[in-house]
Protein backbone atom coordinates (compact mmCIF):
# COMPACT_ATOMS: atom_id res chain seq x y z
CA UNK A 1 0.00 0.00 0.00
CA UNK A 2 1.05 3.30 -1.12
CA UNK A 3 -0.26 6.68 -0.08
CA UNK A 4 0.37 10.12 0.66
CA UNK A 5 -0.98 12.04 3.78
CA UNK A 6 -2.27 15.57 3.86
CA UNK A 7 -4.20 17.63 6.17
CA UNK A 8 -5.06 21.43 7.14
CA UNK A 9 -5.53 22.69 4.12
CA UNK A 10 -7.07 25.47 5.59
CA UNK A 11 -8.60 26.93 2.28
CA UNK A 12 -10.36 30.24 2.42
CA UNK A 13 -8.54 31.55 5.48
CA UNK A 14 -8.97 35.00 6.06
CA UNK A 15 -5.39 35.49 6.81
CA UNK A 16 -6.79 39.33 8.38
CA UNK A 17 -2.78 40.18 9.73
CA UNK A 18 -1.49 40.41 5.86
CA UNK A 19 -4.27 42.73 4.76
CA UNK A 20 -3.65 43.15 1.62
CA UNK A 21 -1.96 40.69 0.48
CA UNK A 22 -4.28 37.93 1.99
CA UNK A 23 -5.76 36.86 -1.68
CA UNK A 24 -2.23 35.81 -2.33
CA UNK A 25 -2.15 33.44 0.50
CA UNK A 26 -4.94 31.92 -0.18
CA UNK A 27 -4.85 31.05 -3.44
CA UNK A 28 -1.47 29.87 -2.72
CA UNK A 29 -3.01 27.03 -0.46
CA UNK A 30 -5.05 25.99 -3.45
CA UNK A 31 -1.67 25.62 -5.33
CA UNK A 32 -0.82 23.48 -2.63
CA UNK A 33 -3.76 20.70 -3.47
CA UNK A 34 -3.16 21.09 -7.34
CA UNK A 35 0.70 20.29 -5.86
CA UNK A 36 -0.53 17.56 -4.07
CA UNK A 37 -2.55 15.77 -6.57
CA UNK A 38 0.43 16.35 -9.35
CA UNK A 39 2.85 14.74 -6.69
CA UNK A 40 0.14 12.10 -6.04
CA UNK A 41 0.39 10.94 -9.56
CA UNK A 42 4.01 11.27 -10.19
CA UNK A 43 4.91 8.73 -7.27
CA UNK A 44 1.67 6.41 -8.68
CA UNK A 45 -0.03 6.14 -5.30
CA UNK A 46 -3.09 4.22 -4.64
CA UNK A 47 -4.64 7.05 -2.78
CA UNK A 48 -4.83 10.00 -0.63
CA UNK A 49 -5.92 10.50 2.86
CA UNK A 50 -6.70 14.38 3.78
CA UNK A 51 -7.13 14.33 6.99
CA UNK A 52 -9.51 17.18 8.33
CA UNK A 53 -9.72 21.01 8.43
CA UNK A 54 -9.50 21.20 4.25
CA UNK A 55 -11.37 24.32 5.00
CA UNK A 56 -10.63 27.55 7.21
CA UNK A 57 -15.03 27.29 8.33
CA UNK A 58 -17.83 26.12 7.27
CA UNK A 59 -19.17 29.43 5.71
CA UNK A 60 -16.53 29.33 3.06
CA UNK A 61 -17.27 30.77 -0.44
CA UNK A 62 -19.25 28.41 -2.10
CA UNK A 63 -16.35 29.42 -5.58
CA UNK A 64 -13.70 28.13 -2.71
CA UNK A 65 -15.27 24.83 -2.52
CA UNK A 66 -16.38 24.68 -6.42
CA UNK A 67 -12.58 24.96 -6.65
CA UNK A 68 -11.52 22.64 -4.39
CA UNK A 69 -13.44 19.89 -5.83
CA UNK A 70 -12.87 20.34 -9.62
CA UNK A 71 -9.42 20.05 -8.39
CA UNK A 72 -9.78 16.74 -6.96
CA UNK A 73 -12.84 15.20 -9.00
CA UNK A 74 -9.89 15.26 -11.67
CA UNK A 75 -7.68 13.23 -9.83
CA UNK A 76 -6.66 9.87 -11.76
CA UNK A 77 -7.16 8.18 -8.03
CA UNK A 78 -9.23 8.18 -4.61
CA UNK A 79 -8.69 11.53 -2.78
CA UNK A 80 -10.53 10.64 0.56
CA UNK A 81 -11.38 13.85 2.33
CA UNK A 82 -12.48 13.68 6.41
CA UNK A 83 -14.35 17.00 8.03
CA UNK A 84 -12.09 18.39 11.14
CA UNK A 85 -13.34 20.43 13.43
CA UNK A 86 -12.76 23.98 11.42
CA UNK A 87 -15.14 22.28 8.82
CA UNK A 88 -17.17 19.29 10.34
CA UNK A 89 -19.93 17.40 9.17
CA UNK A 90 -22.71 20.08 10.31
CA UNK A 91 -26.19 21.00 8.31
CA UNK A 92 -23.95 24.08 7.14
CA UNK A 93 -20.89 21.98 6.10
CA UNK A 94 -19.32 22.69 2.32
CA UNK A 95 -19.95 18.44 2.30
CA UNK A 96 -23.50 19.19 2.68
CA UNK A 97 -24.07 22.20 1.35
CA UNK A 98 -22.90 21.09 -1.85
CA UNK A 99 -22.69 17.43 -2.36
CA UNK A 100 -22.79 17.07 -6.01
CA UNK A 101 -19.50 19.09 -6.17
CA UNK A 102 -17.75 15.93 -4.60
CA UNK A 103 -17.66 12.64 -7.18
CA UNK A 104 -15.67 10.89 -9.05
CA UNK A 105 -11.92 10.64 -7.57
CA UNK A 106 -13.48 13.61 -4.14
CA UNK A 107 -14.82 11.21 -1.48
CA UNK A 108 -16.23 12.60 1.72
CA UNK A 109 -15.51 10.27 4.72
CA UNK A 110 -19.15 10.91 6.07
CA UNK A 111 -19.21 7.56 8.40
CA UNK A 112 -17.29 5.84 11.21
CA UNK A 113 -17.41 2.40 8.87
CA UNK A 114 -14.57 0.54 7.01
CA UNK A 115 -13.51 1.64 3.64
CA UNK A 116 -11.87 -0.84 0.92
CA UNK A 117 -8.80 -0.14 -0.43
CA UNK A 118 -6.12 -1.76 -2.21
CA UNK A 119 -4.38 -3.55 0.10
CA UNK A 120 -6.99 -3.10 2.83
CA UNK A 121 -9.20 -0.51 4.86
CA UNK A 122 -9.12 2.60 5.71
CA UNK A 123 -11.07 3.50 9.35
CA UNK A 124 -12.25 7.20 9.25
CA UNK A 125 -12.93 9.41 12.34
CA UNK A 126 -14.93 12.40 10.61
CA UNK A 127 -15.54 15.24 13.07
CA UNK A 128 -19.08 16.56 13.77
CA UNK A 129 -18.84 19.24 16.05
CA UNK A 130 -15.56 22.13 16.19
CA UNK A 131 -15.48 20.93 20.05
CA UNK A 132 -15.36 16.91 21.46
CA UNK A 133 -14.46 15.57 24.92
CA UNK A 134 -14.09 12.02 23.11
CA UNK A 135 -11.16 10.31 20.80
CA UNK A 136 -12.73 9.57 17.93
CA UNK A 137 -11.13 6.67 17.35
CA UNK A 138 -12.68 4.83 19.86
CA UNK A 139 -15.01 3.22 17.35
CA UNK A 140 -12.32 1.25 15.32
CA UNK A 141 -13.14 -2.47 15.70
CA UNK A 142 -10.40 -5.28 16.28
CA UNK A 143 -8.38 -6.76 13.73
CA UNK A 144 -10.27 -9.21 11.71
CA UNK A 145 -9.19 -11.79 9.36
CA UNK A 146 -9.44 -10.34 6.04
CA UNK A 147 -8.83 -6.32 6.93
CA UNK A 148 -5.04 -6.30 5.72
CA UNK A 149 -3.56 -3.38 5.75
CA UNK A 150 -5.33 -0.87 8.51
CA UNK A 151 -5.03 2.51 8.19
CA UNK A 152 -6.87 5.05 10.71
CA UNK A 153 -7.99 8.79 9.79
CA UNK A 154 -8.77 11.11 12.82
CA UNK A 155 -8.28 14.76 13.48
CA UNK A 156 -7.35 15.67 16.84
CA UNK A 157 -4.80 16.11 19.69
CA UNK A 158 -2.55 13.11 21.52
CA UNK A 159 -2.04 13.43 24.54
CA UNK A 160 -3.60 16.94 24.99
CA UNK A 161 -4.05 19.21 28.21
CA UNK A 162 -7.74 20.39 26.86
CA UNK A 163 -10.47 18.38 27.15
CA UNK A 164 -12.59 19.21 24.46
CA UNK A 165 -9.86 19.36 21.86
CA UNK A 166 -10.53 15.80 20.34
CA UNK A 167 -8.17 14.22 22.91
CA UNK A 168 -6.57 11.03 21.30
CA UNK A 169 -5.03 8.85 23.63
CA UNK A 170 -1.44 7.84 23.08
CA UNK A 171 -1.11 4.73 21.68
CA UNK A 172 -4.03 4.59 19.81
CA UNK A 173 -2.37 3.16 16.88
CA UNK A 174 -1.49 -0.11 18.82
CA UNK A 175 -4.73 -0.07 20.95
CA UNK A 176 -7.16 0.18 17.87
CA UNK A 177 -4.67 -2.43 16.20
CA UNK A 178 -3.61 0.28 12.77
CA UNK A 179 -0.75 -0.52 10.91
CA UNK A 180 -0.70 3.56 10.25
CA UNK A 181 -2.90 6.49 12.12
CA UNK A 182 -3.25 9.72 9.73
CA UNK A 183 -3.60 12.93 11.92
CA UNK A 184 -4.37 16.71 11.17
CA UNK A 185 -4.94 18.98 13.48
CA UNK A 186 -1.14 20.24 14.24
CA UNK A 187 0.29 21.83 11.46
CA UNK A 188 3.47 20.55 11.43
CA UNK A 189 4.76 17.24 10.20
CA UNK A 190 5.32 15.63 13.89
CA UNK A 191 6.08 11.98 15.08
CA UNK A 192 4.27 10.76 17.58
CA UNK A 193 5.52 6.75 17.47
CA UNK A 194 6.37 4.36 14.37
CA UNK A 195 2.84 4.86 13.48
CA UNK A 196 1.55 7.57 14.28
CA UNK A 197 1.92 10.89 12.46
CA UNK A 198 0.83 14.51 11.65
CA UNK A 199 1.50 15.93 8.37
CA UNK A 200 0.85 19.65 9.18
CA UNK A 201 -0.38 21.94 6.74
CA UNK A 202 0.83 22.49 3.16
CA UNK A 203 1.14 26.11 3.44
CA UNK A 204 2.37 27.44 6.68
CA UNK A 205 -0.97 29.31 8.45
CA UNK A 206 1.08 31.54 11.09
CA UNK A 207 4.48 32.52 12.44
CA UNK A 208 5.62 29.96 14.92
CA UNK A 209 4.96 26.57 13.29
CA UNK A 210 7.44 23.94 12.66
CA UNK A 211 8.28 21.78 10.04
CA UNK A 212 4.80 22.71 8.02
CA UNK A 213 4.30 23.28 4.33
CA UNK A 214 4.77 19.16 3.57
CA UNK A 215 3.34 16.05 2.71
CA UNK A 216 3.75 12.49 3.93
CA UNK A 217 4.78 9.63 1.57
CA UNK A 218 3.91 6.58 3.20
CA UNK A 219 4.40 3.15 2.62
CA UNK A 220 3.56 -0.31 4.01
CA UNK A 221 4.55 -3.44 2.80
CA UNK A 222 1.79 -5.87 4.46
CA UNK A 223 -0.50 -5.77 7.84
CA UNK A 224 1.97 -5.44 10.42
CA UNK A 225 5.15 -3.98 8.78
CA UNK A 226 6.47 -0.89 9.65
CA UNK A 227 5.37 2.16 7.85
CA UNK A 228 8.04 3.57 5.45
CA UNK A 229 7.65 7.36 6.04
CA UNK A 230 8.79 10.37 3.33
CA UNK A 231 8.22 14.04 3.75
CA UNK A 232 7.99 16.09 0.60
CA UNK A 233 7.88 19.58 0.56
CA UNK A 234 5.00 21.23 -1.52
CA UNK A 235 4.84 24.74 -0.38
CA UNK A 236 5.96 28.17 -2.51
CA UNK A 237 5.96 30.74 0.57
CA UNK A 238 8.51 30.58 3.74
CA UNK A 239 7.72 31.70 6.88
CA UNK A 240 10.29 32.94 9.23
CA UNK A 241 11.18 34.64 12.49
CA UNK A 242 13.95 36.51 14.09
CA UNK A 243 14.49 37.20 17.74
CA UNK A 244 17.38 39.50 18.56
CA UNK A 245 18.69 41.27 21.67
CA UNK A 246 20.76 44.59 20.39
CA UNK A 247 22.59 46.52 22.58
CA UNK A 248 24.99 48.26 20.28
CA UNK A 249 25.59 49.86 16.79
CA UNK A 250 27.74 46.56 15.68
CA UNK A 251 24.46 44.05 16.90
CA UNK A 252 22.47 46.52 14.40
CA UNK A 253 24.81 46.21 11.55
CA UNK A 254 24.62 42.00 12.14
CA UNK A 255 20.96 42.45 12.32
CA UNK A 256 20.71 44.37 8.95
CA UNK A 257 23.43 41.71 7.49
CA UNK A 258 21.63 39.07 8.49
CA UNK A 259 18.17 39.64 7.50
CA UNK A 260 19.23 41.10 3.97
CA UNK A 261 20.58 37.39 3.30
CA UNK A 262 17.34 36.15 4.03
CA UNK A 263 15.26 38.57 1.67
CA UNK A 264 13.06 36.35 -0.57
CA UNK A 265 10.10 37.70 -2.50
CA UNK A 266 8.34 34.49 -1.16
CA UNK A 267 8.90 35.14 2.27
CA UNK A 268 6.88 36.11 5.60
CA UNK A 269 9.06 37.32 7.83
CA UNK A 270 8.75 38.17 11.80
CA UNK A 271 11.55 40.54 13.47
CA UNK A 272 11.16 40.73 17.43
CA UNK A 273 13.68 43.07 18.50
CA UNK A 274 14.82 44.26 21.98
CA UNK A 275 17.49 45.84 23.62
CA UNK A 276 18.24 49.44 24.52
CA UNK A 277 20.02 51.50 21.65
CA UNK A 278 19.92 55.09 20.62
CA UNK A 279 17.45 56.44 18.68
CA UNK A 280 19.66 56.38 15.17
CA UNK A 281 19.90 53.02 15.82
CA UNK A 282 16.22 52.30 16.40
CA UNK A 283 15.48 54.62 13.18
CA UNK A 284 18.02 52.38 10.97
CA UNK A 285 16.03 49.04 11.96
CA UNK A 286 12.76 51.05 11.09
CA UNK A 287 14.10 51.60 7.97
CA UNK A 288 14.33 47.77 6.77
CA UNK A 289 12.84 47.83 3.31
CA UNK A 290 9.75 46.01 3.47
CA UNK A 291 9.76 44.89 0.02
CA UNK A 292 12.66 42.65 1.11
CA UNK A 293 9.74 39.92 1.64
CA UNK A 294 6.96 38.77 0.34
CA UNK A 295 5.40 40.31 3.97
CA UNK A 296 7.32 41.92 6.85
CA UNK A 297 6.60 42.42 10.39
CA UNK A 298 8.64 44.49 12.93
CA UNK A 299 7.71 43.79 16.98
CA UNK A 300 10.14 46.71 18.50
CA UNK A 301 10.28 46.35 22.26
CA UNK A 302 14.25 48.35 22.32
CA UNK A 303 14.68 51.11 25.23
CA UNK A 304 16.20 54.38 24.11
CA UNK A 305 19.33 55.32 25.58
CA UNK A 306 19.46 58.98 24.57
CA UNK A 307 16.20 60.48 24.10
CA UNK A 308 16.20 64.44 24.17
CA UNK A 309 13.22 65.31 21.93
CA UNK A 310 10.57 68.17 22.17
CA UNK A 311 7.43 67.68 20.84
CA UNK A 312 6.11 71.51 20.60
CA UNK A 313 3.29 70.22 23.08
CA UNK A 314 3.19 70.99 26.73
CA UNK A 315 1.87 67.78 27.93
CA UNK A 316 4.25 65.28 25.61
CA UNK A 317 7.02 67.44 26.77
CA UNK A 318 5.97 67.33 30.62
CA UNK A 319 6.17 62.99 29.98
CA UNK A 320 8.89 63.38 27.77
CA UNK A 321 10.95 65.35 31.36
CA UNK A 322 9.91 62.90 33.62
CA UNK A 323 10.82 59.83 31.93
CA UNK A 324 14.52 61.52 31.00
CA UNK A 325 14.32 62.22 34.52
CA UNK A 326 13.63 59.02 35.71
CA UNK A 327 15.94 56.69 33.12
CA UNK A 328 18.61 58.51 36.03
CA UNK A 329 17.58 56.61 38.71
CA UNK A 330 19.76 54.48 40.91
CA UNK A 331 17.53 51.72 40.64
CA UNK A 332 18.22 49.70 37.50
CA UNK A 333 15.21 48.26 37.02
CA UNK A 334 13.31 52.09 37.01
CA UNK A 335 15.91 53.42 34.98
CA UNK A 336 15.26 50.38 32.49
CA UNK A 337 11.40 50.47 32.71
CA UNK A 338 11.88 54.44 31.93
CA UNK A 339 14.03 54.75 29.00
CA UNK A 340 11.49 51.70 27.45
CA UNK A 341 8.87 54.01 28.16
CA UNK A 342 10.94 57.02 26.65
CA UNK A 343 11.33 55.18 23.36
CA UNK A 344 7.55 53.75 23.15
CA UNK A 345 6.46 57.28 23.85
CA UNK A 346 8.72 58.67 20.81
CA UNK A 347 7.63 55.70 18.55
CA UNK A 348 3.91 56.28 18.80
CA UNK A 349 4.21 60.34 18.45
CA UNK A 350 6.46 59.44 15.22
CA UNK A 351 4.05 57.52 13.66
CA UNK A 352 0.77 59.11 14.99
CA UNK A 353 1.82 61.85 12.14
CA UNK A 354 2.10 64.24 15.00
CA UNK A 355 2.47 67.94 13.97
CA UNK A 356 3.34 69.85 16.91
CA UNK A 357 0.04 71.66 17.40
CA UNK A 358 -1.82 71.61 20.60
CA UNK A 359 -4.77 69.58 19.91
Amino acid sequence: MRFIHTADWQLGMAFGHVQEKAEVLRQARMNAVKQIIALAESEKVDFVVAAGDLFDDNRISPYIVEEMAKVVSRSRFPVYLLPGNHDPLTPDSPYERCPNLFNNSAIVLRREEPIAVPGGHLYPCPARSRTSSNDPTTWIPARGADDGIRVGVAHGSVGTPNPTDFPIAPGAAKSRELDYLALGHWHGVKKIDERTYYSGAPEQTSFGETNAGKVLMVEIDAPGASPKIREHAVHKLFWSEEKRDLNSEQDVSDLLSDIEELADENGLFRLCVRGALPQPQIDRIERIPEDWFFHFKLELDVAVTNGTWEYNHPLLNEMSAMLKEKTKSESDVDASVARLALSKLHFLVKHAGFNGEES
